[in-house]
């Protein structure tokens, strides 16, 4: 029950972020007059679009090397509490002491103070045998380059793998590939 409250919360979560990233109308006083009606219509100063390497590390019980790429893509302006984006995410990553390997497909959103949430399918090897995951996770975001979050890996398929963590503190660090920015 515990596992599914927490779910619960962190889907809520997630769809707050998402809702909070439309196009928000501000009704006025009659003393700003517009040619169409009498809002403002307040919109992102610009918007991006970046791809980026992953080099990571993932950490609680045991250790993992994470590499990936990802694809951001974002509306909001640069301002006092970050950017909102959303990005897609596909890494590997590798325990060379237990020889466990690892590949994530990871979804997220940032929206408010540096706050990112989002959810990672993953699946772990020994190269005998293989382990299917789901992991929701919740952190913090700086710059869109560094991400500090934390999550639980839930086994939708558990084949006794041992060596795969169930909670998972994990550390990135994105480098830009490729990067555009225009004007709404």
């Amino acid at each position: 029950m515990k596992h599914f409250l927490l779910l619960c919360c962190f889907w809520i979560a997630t769809c707050a972020v998402i809702t909070a990233q439309t196009t928000i109308k501000v009704p006025v006083e009659n003393t700003i007059k517009t040619p169409t009606d009498d809002s403002i219509v307040i919109r992102s100063d610009h918007s991006f679009k970046e791809w980026t390497a992953i080099a990571g590390i993932r950490q609680w019980d045991h250790t993992f090397i994470e590499l990936g790429a990802a694809y951001m893509a974002g509306n909001g302006s640069r301002c006092a509490f970050g950017y909102r984006y959303y990005g897609i995410g596909l890494s590997a990553d590798y325990n060379p002491f237990d020889r466990r390997g690892g590949l994530h497909l990871s979804g997220w959103t940032n929206g408010f103070m540096g706050l990112i949430v989002g959810g990672d399918i993953n699946t772990y090897t020994d190269f005998h045998s293989y382990n299917l995951g789901l992991k929701p996770f919740i952190g913090l975001d700086w710059e869109r380059r560094f991400t500090l979050t934390y999550g639980y890996n839930f086994q939708v398929v558990d084949n006794n793998l041992s060596g795969i963590n169930g909670h998972v503190l994990s550390l990135q660090y994105r480098f830009s590939l490729k990067s555009s920015r225009e004007k709404i």
